[in-house]
Parts: C-alpha cells; structure tokens; sequence
C-alpha cells in the first residue's frame, strides 16, 4: 500500500475572501462599489446605510460588510442600530458616532455571551440608553456594565480591559 502524503496550505480567510462573492453580487452595477441605492435594494431590517458605511466614503467594503455579519447576532439580528442623539454622531445624517457604534458592538456581544450562559441579559433599552451616550463611563453605560457583570465573573471570563469594574 502506498500512502500518498499531500501538502496542504489552509486557506487564508480575509474580510475579501470570506465575503467578496457576496460583495459583487451587491454591486448591481459592477463598479467595484456598493452604494447606499445596491445596499438598499437588499436590505432587509438591516441598518441603514448611513450606519452600515461607517467610514462614511459612500461605498461599504468588505470590512463593513464583515462588521455588519459580526453585528447581527441573534439578539441583534435585523434590529436596526440605536438612533444617537445629533450631538454624539455626524449632525448632518444623524448618524451614530463610531464611538456609539463601538459602545454597541461591545455590549451586544457581552449582553449575547451572557444570554448564551443562562445569565439575564440586558433590556435593549437598557443598550440603547447606554449606546445613546456613547461613552463606556457614563451612568448608564455604568448600569449595564454592572448588570452583566456578576454573570460574566460567575463564568470565570476576564473583564474586558478599559472598562469601568462592574462594582
């Protein structure tokens, strides 16, 4: 019997790789750019893409798209993003800041994990107050943090490192 050994390279997976087929089909035009009009056209209780583009170039590329796929968790899948306040994001769309966005992404994915271990989770308006104010050290992004903290120490996970001790 002859045993046949093959060197294999895994794949590198990159934001273009793992989505660029999707991207394309998005780009109705071909352009090599996906605009508010393509995006919309296949949305579907998404975020809107002044939320989706969040370099605001007007086109969402494949780190967006990426950023996008990680948001919708199933909590979070199809909701659209917390309306911020016009001081916080850009005043002429009314878009959240990046920081708001950041501030939703990390508290959608603790809220999630805790969710998953059996932990109480937060309101989404318990998010949304926090997320409206776009910064970790305020008094509602305080609540949250200390809401999910004795579920997320009861599971052994370290705090994630610059926020408030959840006290």
């Amino acid at each position: 019997m002859i045993l046949l050994l093959l060197a294999c390279t895994p794949p590198t997976w990159t934001d273009t790789s793992a989505l660029g087929a999707h991207r394309a089909r998005l780009d109705a035009n071909a352009d090599g750019r996906v605009v508010a009009a393509e995006y919309d056209a296949h949305r579907w209780n998404g975020p809107p893409f002044a939320s989706a583009d969040r370099d605001a170039d007007g086109d969402l590329s494949a780190a967006e798209l990426a950023w996008l796929v990680r948001a919708q968790s199933p909590t979070t899948f199809d909701a659209p993003l917390p309306q911020a306040p016009l001081a916080l994001g850009d005043v002429a769309s009314g878009r959240p800041s990046a920081a708001q966005l950041d501030l939703n992404e990390l508290l959608v994915w603790m809220n999630d994990s805790v969710r998953a271990a059996g932990g109480t989770p937060l309101a989404p308006e318990a998010i949304a107050a926090a997320v409206a104010t776009g910064r970790v050290d305020s008094e509602a992004a305080r609540a949250a943090f200390h809401q999910l903290g004795p579920a997320w120490i009861a599971q052994g996970w370290a705090w994630p490192v610059g926020l408030p001790p959840p006290s």
